[in-house]
């Protein structure tokens, strides 16, 4: 049989009863996973299994985006997905494509709705020449009453979609001292999410973050820092350590420092340290630095600000 459809990446929309009205765009990837384990049987004088039942079932929606400033309003510790008759939780489309043309229109994607669970952000990459990336996670409850995904042919799409913003690694210190030469920054948030159900029932119905304890890692060229930090690293003093990301300008170059349109990662308390140090005969030697943030009590492990000034 011929190929008669072919559909391509959207966007996510998210609406929660916390007032939550967010679109996600800027997708760069997207995968969702049934998260369905199967129990296959046979009996003892059978090579072939005779019986197949569901074990359980949690399923979970991936994407990657550049689109940085989505942080604040799912926060570095994740957002509660929940839906009511406003509001529709998360959703997310499979946009359809136009033979002979681009992209189809009207009522003719395949959208996905998720009643409840929980959105995490996973990592993040940014370069000194490469743009920023994040990748989220969504791990996904059952509400007592719907599908965890509740799947709609012939759906129309959502919310207007752009690409109106790219971030670069920017400018990093630690404890008021300026890193020089930053090549690269990565951002594991952390997060282990915890997917509980009970009774024997199929799907999971309960998601919780279980444990927050991000890491930085910032690579530069300026391998004498190591000096400062030691072999063993120094603590976070009163003065915060700080990660940039340097926001791209529309028109080719970079928006300037004293316009609050870059994003900055914050660190209190905790300790930052040299991972390790590389060097070959033809290239620069570089050293990986390591913040590694715990909580003082009052303040989030890692804090952001997503319409930020450099300074």
């Amino acid at each position: 049989m011929s190929v008669s459809k072919a559909y391509a990446l959207y966007a996510i929309q998210l609406q929660t009863t916390a007032a939550v009205d967010h679109l996600i765009d800027n997708l760069v990837s997207q995968r969702i996973s049934s998260g369905l384990r199967q129990i296959l049987l046979g009996t003892g004088d059978a090579a072939r299994p005779r019986l197949l039942v569901n074990q359980q079932q949690t399923p979970e929606v991936e994407f990657t985006t550049r689109k940085m400033t989505s942080l604040s309003t799912i926060g570095v510790t994740g957002l509660k997905i929940d839906s009511d008759v406003d509001d529709d939780g998360l959703e997310l489309w499979f946009q359809k494509r136009d033979e002979g043309g681009n992209l189809a229109t009207g009522s003719s994607h395949l959208k996905g709705t998720i009643n409840e669970g929980i959105l995490v952000p996973v990592s993040l990459r940014a370069g000194n020449d490469d743009v920023a990336t994040i990748d989220y996670r969504c791990v996904i409850t059952y509400d007592g009453t719907n599908d965890p995904i509740v799947w709609a042919d012939s759906s129309a799409l959502e919310g207007s979609p752009a690409s109106d913003e790219v971030f670069f690694a920017g400018p990093c210190s630690f404890n008021g001292t300026s890193i020089e030469g930053v090549q690269s920054i990565s951002i594991d948030f952390g997060l282990d999410v915890a997917a509980l159900g009970g009774e024997g029932e199929q799907f999971t119905t309960f998601a919780s973050v279980r444990r927050i304890q991000p890491r930085i890692t910032v690579n530069t060229l300026d391998v004498s820092a190591w000096a400062s930090l030691a072999i063993d690293g120094v603590a976070q003093t009163a003065t915060d350590s700080l990660i940039y990301l340097r926001k791209g300008d529309t028109d080719g170059g970079r928006v300037a420092n004293g316009t609050a349109e870059h994003v900055q990662f914050s660190m209190d308390d905790g300790a930052i340290y040299v991972q390790d140090g590389d060097a070959t005969e033809d290239g620069d030697a570089t050293i990986n630095i390591v913040f590694q943030p715990i909580y003082d009590g009052t303040n989030e492990n890692l804090v952001v600000d997503t319409a930020i000034a450099i300074t």
